[in-house]
């Protein structure tokens, strides 16, 4: 009867909206929920107040993400109620990890829907060297991802090689499994990732980070080329000796990595040439260039004839030279491209040469592709001018971030452009060629008087803007700056 009246008194507008408004307003901001609100509520509304808030977020699809610390606040009879409805847990920061923290204070509840599990930050893998328990306690079937970020960490920490087999033995419906760190891999076997990749099949997304580099073998590369739910894969380095056993055996194309649609890696001119003819099917690639010269690299992604790519970045070696007609052939010939990053970073300035790629070519490139969303071409020619920025306002309206190695005339820019021109761009960067002797004063010196007005004008042109770059001229940058964010009021 009591339930039954408090299911009654729940449904009502005026009183949910009392009893949620704690829960749920830092849901609607996009937060994470406090379980600290839950306890404000009568205990004989408590358990119905959460399983409301949980179907809530079931119904719009965000997790049930409480701060670890506030199921910590809870008096120990009542956290087992909010712990049969959490899908996430975060461990994100040392506070969370260490002996006699959150994670020892909850490691004896049962999360029976917990579907995601991260540990990021500094010390979080401090988890792993307790002796009274470890994360292996949060494993069960149902969990789907698994995430573990760390990049600074000492050399005394290190993820279990138990909590691996953990996850390989518990963990049937895993999807996703990230371990992005760049220290402590050491304790981990091949043959332990390959029993994740063997037991867990319906393992969508494998992510693996520099500091098991040495953990990869040409035994796992197998695995993993047969697993046939594999969409996403993520490794430090391609090995020539890997993709040359490809090639050495009886493998056709799409016998093997037959769902892999995103690839990101080191890897050399050959190994990629070798590896691409496999993966007709690929969506995203992401590759880091890898020993000797990458002047071919682009090359050998245009002529592997993948036709689906939605993503493309590289990042070659310093002083490479790429041929701007092959960026032409991309496009042709992956009309849903969506975003190109094509990058040599050295000494904090681009090494790159892009050869005959001018305005036209620009505007050719991006002709092909109307649905771009982001370009990133940092390269030392001194072809490209404010009409390559033009072009591509015109010729794709769904453009958000934009980098680009251009010499521009901002003035004749805010000039030309139509109002509104680059709607949806919210990241803007524009790097400037070397300039010759006498270049940059000059500019600067017809930039100063109208930079007020530029910046006004800039604005307007792009009503998404957030963030800017402008190498050439920082004045315009701050003025720009101020006018989006409303820290100055732009006039003298």
């Amino acid at each position: 009867m009591a339930q039954s009246a408090t299911r009654t008194a729940i449904s009502l507008p005026e009183i949910l909206s009392a009893v949620l408004r704690n829960l749920y307003e830092d849901f609607k901001m996009g937060g994470d929920i406090s379980i600290v609100a839950c306890t404000r509520v009568a205990s004989s509304w408590e358990f119905e107040a959460n399983r409301y808030l949980w179907e809530r977020c079931s119904m719009l699809r965000r997790p049930y993400n409480p701060e670890i610390r506030d199921l910590v606040k809870i008096e120990a009879r009542r956290q087992q109620k909010y712990a049969n409805y959490i899908r996430l847990l975060s461990f994100s920061s040392r506070e969370d990890c260490w002996e006699g923290s959150c994670h020892v204070q909850i490691a004896h509840l049962s999360f029976l829907r917990l579907e995601r599990l991260f540990l990021k930050g500094p010390g979080c893998l401090e988890i792993f060297q307790l002796d009274t328990t470890s994360p292996t306690t949060y494993l069960h079937p149902g969990l789907a991802e698994i995430s573990i970020q760390t990049f600074q960490e000492p050399a005394s920490l290190a993820i279990s090689n138990e909590f691996v087999v953990g996850v390989a033995t518990c963990c049937s419906a895993l999807q996703q499994l990230d371990l992005n760190i760049n220290h402590g891999g050491h304790n981990v076997s091949t043959e332990a990732l390959g029993l994740v990749a063997q037991n867990c099949h319906r393992l969508t997304s494998l992510s693996l980070g520099a500091g098991l580099s040495t953990q990869m073998s040409l035994e796992l590369f197998r695995i993993l080329a047969d697993c046939v739910s594999l969409q996403y894969l993520i490794v430090p380095e391609l090995r020539e000796d890997w993709t040359e056993h490809l090639c050495s055996g009886n493998v056709l194309p799409g016998e093997i990595f037959t769902s892999l649609h995103r690839l990101e890696c080191r890897a050399s001119s050959r190994a990629l040439n070798q590896f691409l003819q496999f993966l007709l099917g690929l969506r995203m690639l992401d590759i880091e260039a890898q020993g000797g010269a990458s002047t071919d690299m682009l090359d050998v992604i245009v002529k592997a004839g993948l036709t689906q790519l939605v993503e493309l970045r590289l990042q070659l070696i310093s002083n490479t030279i790429a041929q701007g007609p092959l960026l032409l052939q991309l496009a042709e010939c992956n009309p849903n491209l969506h975003e190109i990053s094509i990058t040599c970073e050295q000494n904090g300035g681009s090494s790159l040469t892009i050869e005959d790629l001018d305005d036209a070519k620009i505007e050719q490139i991006v002709a092909c592709l109307p649905q771009f969303t982001e370009i990133e071409l940092s390269f030392n020619n001194k072809a490209l001018t404010e009409t390559s920025l033009l072009s591509l306002g015109l010729h794709c309206p769904f453009l958000r971030n934009c980098r680009l190695t251009a010499k521009m005339n901002f003035a004749k820019l805010v000039n030309e452009a139509p109002q509104g021109l680059w709607r949806e761009l919210w990241d803007l960067t524009l790097e400037s060629p070397v300039s010759g002797e006498g270049e940059e004063d000059q500019a600067r010196a017809m930039t100063a008087e109208t930079t007020q007005d530029i910046a006004k004008k800039l604005c307007a042109l792009m009503p998404s803007l957030d963030m800017i770059h402008l190498q050439s001229d920082p004045d315009l940058e701050q003025t720009v700056d101020d006018l989006l964010h409303g820290t100055s009021s732009g006039s003298s």
